[in-house]
């Protein structure tokens, strides 16, 4: 059997590891980017704290810095 959803393929890159492409039908997609969306507030509202930001590696820090501007 065939399934349709398959043609209709999505993708978005995650916030944490852009150079990563992940693939989801339609269906999947919106849930796929709300939890990529809600672990990334959850990510820049821990490290609001300057003192917390301090054991980030530099890779995540950039994300921070980046992230936190917009």
């Amino acid at each position: 059997m065939y399934d349709n959803r398959l043609m209709y393929t999505v993708f978005f890159k995650p916030w944490d590891n852009p150079e990563k492409i992940h693939w989801y039908c339609e269906d999947h997609y919106n849930q796929a980017k709300s939890f990529d969306e809600k672990e990334k507030l959850a990510f820049l509202e821990y490290y609001s704290d300057s003192r917390k930001r301090e054991w980030l590696p530099e890779k995540h820090l950039k994300l921070y810095y980046q992230y936190a501007k917009k």
